[in-house]
């Protein structure tokens, strides 16, 4: 049991019973987070550099959208 409890006093939110509370609460918000960049900008890989090893890297161009998205919108403050 101790190895156990030792192998999970590192993670960011605990893990079990005593986790924390808001745990879910920070999904939550990185999901909003994510639906908005989705929405808002244009993500492409960037070809103007040649990576012939690339190590757990992906170069990405970002492009803001020039479209305001249809229906309705809320702001989300973070």
């Amino acid at each position: 049991d101790n190895k156990r409890r030792d192998m999970c006093m590192w993670l960011g939110f605990g893990e079990g019973p005593r986790s924390c509370i808001g745990l879910h609460f920070a999904q939550l918000m990185m999901r909003l987070l994510i639906a908005q960049l989705i929405t808002r900008y244009h993500f492409s890989v960037d070809r103007t550099r040649l990576m012939v090893k690339p190590q757990n890297v992906i170069r990405l161009r970002v492009d803001p959208l020039n479209e305001e998205p249809e229906g309705r919108e809320a702001e989300v403050v973070i």
